[in-house]
Parts: C-alpha cells; structure tokens; sequence
C-alpha cells in the first residue's frame, strides 16, 4: 500500500491511481455519529470532503470535535456518485486556537450575585439548573418558550448558549440537535392554548419518528399568572414536565408563599415568591440560571441588562448590571426600542436572525444596525408625537392625571405602532413632561385596554383592576393583567363602555 501526502483535497478527485492512502491535514467542519459509522465534514480552506470510520458501538475518534483540526490517513472510495474517504488513522489532534481579534461576551464579575436578593432567588434557579443538566445528561429534549417581547428573547438566548453547549458535550453521538432542543416565542404575554398545542403536536410528532421521551418545557417571561395555568396543565395531560422562570406578578401566595402554579409545575423562579418585585427582569434571573448551568463559558451581561432596561426595572441590581455592561442606561433605552421594532419585522421566524446581533454583545452588525434603523424610527416617532398631541384626551379621575387613547381610531392595519406602543410612548411622553405627577395612560380598542402607570406608583394595580372588573361586570368576560403598573384587560366589545365606567370609578376612589 502506498502512501502519498496531500495538501488539497481536489489532489484526490481525479487521481486515477488506487490503492493509496492519502494524508492530509484539514479542519473538522462536522462530525456525525450513526450506529455503526462516525462520519467527519473536513475542509482544507477551499474544498470539502466526508471521511468515514467504521466503529460499530461507539463513537469514532470522540475527542476529535467540530472545529478541531487533525491529520487524516485515508483510502478514497466512491459513495452514491460521491468521492468520500474510508479514515485507516487519524493523528495529531488540535484544539481550536482562540481568535484574539474576535470579540466575546462581556464576561461576569461573580460579586454581581452577592446581594441579599439574590441569596433569595439562588435556591429556586439552581433547583431548575439542576433539571435542565439532568435532562440533557438523560437525552431528555428541551423546549423553551418564552415571551416575544425584548426581555423574553434576551432570556431565551441566555439559556439556549449553555443547553447548546451542553448537550453537545454530553451527548456527542446525537446527529440531530433539533430532535433535543426547540425554541418557541410566544405572542402572548402569558403561555396560552396555542402555545400548548404547538408544542405538544411538535414533540409528538418528533417523538414518533425517533422515540425520544416527553420533554422538559422551560417557560421564560411567562408561566407565573392564572391565564398561564390551562396550557399548563395540558401540556402536562401529554407528558411534559414543566419550570417556569419570570417576573410577573404570580397573585395571591399561600401559607408557604406558593402560588397556584408552584402548585403545579416542578419548579418555579419569581422574584415576588420571595418578597421581590419590579428589580429584576426574566433575563436577570436568566443570567443567573446560565451561569449555574455552565459556569465554566462566558455569559452576556450586555443581553441580560438590555431585558432590564427594556422592561422597566429599578433598583440597585439592575444599576450594577448597566454598570459592568459597559454602557449606558440611555444606550440600551434606544436599542430596547430597536429591538421591539425588529421582533415585529421578524414576525416569529427562525434561522440566523439580525434580531440576533442586536441582543449580543459579540455582534459586530449591532452598531450598524442600530444606524440603519434609528433615522426611520425617529421619524415614525416624530409622526406618533404629533398625533398624540392632537387625538389623545387629558382628564383627572381622583388623584392620577389620565390619559386616554382611541387606538381603534389611532392605529393602522398591521402597524408597528399598536395600542401597546401607543400607550408606551405617550406614558413616557407624560412622565417626561411631568415627573412628578401620579399619571395613568389607557389606550382603548373595541374590545381591549392597554394601561401603563409610573413605575414607582403604590396605589394603583392592575392584577386588582382585573379582579374589581370581574366581580362588577361578570358578564363581560373579563381577563388580562401583567405588571400591576403595565398590562392589558380584554372584554367583550359589547361591553366596553361599562368597562371604562368602572375603571374610572375603581381609580377616582383610590
């Protein structure tokens, strides 16, 4: 047998020469392991080739990994009209070099975790980090779904890098990542019927075809309300176990400070189950649950303080979290905006999203795009002012200064600017404007309201509104909520009008 070194694979194709073993040094682009056969993906920087060991049982090579490069002896063979190697021996394994130019997420100063909140919050998530490493150590698949907003996606990715990682460390033999680990967003601002059922037809369908086990459903910025326990409860019907970790407001807690979906799923993490409220967003907490999944990789504080800023949080964490990003608290303001205008153009695809490079610090785009896109939305922001200035009507009902917005009559089919957007913005206009001042904003449609209140305001909740409405007009099939000072409530159309007399009066008496 002759042996002859190669530099290029395309020195192979046409060599009418046989029994040769070829040796060349290439980089592993994908490995693939079957049952009787590992096959490696190799490049040598402008071709590609499969090279292909035969060992029944077990992995080929295991510690020759994606991205690694190696030196290959092999004999040439033809496979379905293919030119493909059969390996003799594989010596002289690298490791990746680290790209000293390439930028990496910021990495965690570990005293950010310190504070007394969050030795609360530490024994919740380290329970569900325990479950996320003990399902993929049990080729358990992992569905996350969480929140479409800024703050669910920043949650979503923080954990996704670590269950990624993990699982193909874990379990190298798996040829396909999607048969293990799903990623859904959520429209709605809780985990609903269609959220339920697009999972369990999801799961069911793949479980089928490569009987897996049911799987472990992580619920991120939603889970934690009334609204969410319906498709808990038949996801569960169906197998599935499932954790929750957000920061709305659960409702009323039992003698053990559990709530009526503690009660229910495995584990559950929420700032209010232990005395907390509005200082810490699901991406935070995210932060947290990533670094006791895997310590040992650098985890984004940049994504995990833009899903606090963009939602709201006040309080000393998210202050240390905005100070070890790098960046400033007006920064992330913008590019929060940015984002919520690039999740409505996604419209809930997958891939490689520019969505992406605006939630990661390591993007080299995000700058670019935030160029891009800050001239057009200044000037849809400017057009919005203008005719909220003229359409939206100032009144007071008791103590608060109210706002109120005809968004049937203000907002355009399929427009970014919803009734949501359009509360959020003329709220922020008034808090601006009048800092001091105790000030409502209600946004209306033909058969929802939309309500922002200040941040820091007591008097006023959302969560009670909903309950006050329910007992005063039973028949208007009330239901919504969120934060106590940031939600909707939604109604038969046929019932509006009663709807705002209430509401009207539950404020003017507070």
């Amino acid at each position: 047998m002759k042996f002859k070194n190669i530099e290029k694979i395309n020195q192979i194709l046409n060599d009418p020469q046989i029994d040769i073993i070829y040796i060349l040094t290439a980089k592993v682009n994908e490995v693939v392991n079957l049952q009787n056969i590992t096959i490696f993906t190799v490049d040598d920087g402008e071709t590609t080739i499969q090279l292909v060991k035969y060992s029944p049982g077990q992995p080929a090579y295991p510690e020759l990994k994606k991205g690694y490069s190696a030196t290959f002896s092999f004999k040439k063979s033809i496979h379905q009209n293919r030119v493909q190697g059969q390996i003799a021996d594989i010596t002289e394994i690298t490791e990746p070099k680290e790209d000293s130019n390439k930028s990496k997420a910021n990495p965690i100063d570990p005293s950010i975790f310190l504070s007394n909140d969050w030795e609360k919050l530490n024994p919740m998530l380290e329970k569900i980090a325990t479950k996320i490493k003990n399902a993929i150590e049990t080729k358990t698949p992992i569905i996350i779904s969480h929140h479409g907003d800024c703050d669910g996606y920043c949650s979503a990715l923080l954990i996704e890098k670590p269950i990624l990682k993990l699982l193909k460390e874990r379990q190298p033999d798996l040829k396909f990542i999607n048969n293990y680990y799903t990623r859904n967003a959520s429209k709605t601002p809780y985990y609903d019927i269609g959220d339920a059922t697009k999972d369990i037809s999801s799961w069911k369908s793949n479980s089928s075809r490569t009987d897996n086990k049911d799987p472990l459903i992580i619920i991120l910025d939603n889970g934690s309300t009334e609204e969410d326990i319906l498709a808990i409860k038949k996801v569960q019907l169906f197998g599935a176990e499932v954790v929750v970790v957000d920061h709305h407001d659960p409702g009323t807690l039992d003698e053990c400070n559990k709530s009526g979906v503690c009660n229910l799923v495995s584990e559950h993490a929420n700032p209010y189950l232990v005395g907390l409220n509005k200082e810490f967003s699901t991406s935070m907490l995210a932060l947290k649950l990533a670094h006791l999944i895997s310590p040992k990789i650098a985890h984004d504080i940049f994504t995990a303080t833009l899903g606090g800023v963009a939602d709201k949080c006040k309080g000393d964490a998210i202050k240390e979290f905005i100070k070890q990003s790098g960046k400033s608290k007006d920064y992330f303001r913008k590019l929060g905006k940015l984002v919520s205008l690039e999740i409505f153009f996604t419209k809930y695809a997958y891939g490689e999203l520019p969505l992406f490079h605006l939630l990661s610090s390591d993007s080299n785009k995000r700058d670019e795009l935030m160029q891009l896109s800050q001239t057009q939305l200044d000037l849809w922001d400017s057009e919005i002012k203008t005719m909220l200035a003229h359409y939206a009507i100032d009144t007071e009902w008791g103590k608060f200064a109210i706002t109120v917005i005809d968004g049937e009559k203000l907002t355009l089919w399929n427009d970014y600017f919803s009734i949501g957007k359009l509360t959020s913005i003329s709220h922020g206009i008034k808090e601006d404007t009048f800092p001091e001042r105790k000030q409502i904003t209600l946004t209306t449609s033909d058969s929802m309201i939309v309500y922002r209140v200040n941040q820091n305001e007591k008097l006023f909740d959302g969560n009670k509104l909903v309950s006050f409405l329910k007992e005063k007009i039973p028949h208007a099939r009330i239901s919504g909520g969120g934060h106590d000072v940031a939600g909707s409530i939604k109604f038969v159309p046929a019932s509006k009008q009663q709807v705002l007399e209430q509401i009207k009066d539950f404020i003017s008496f507070l």
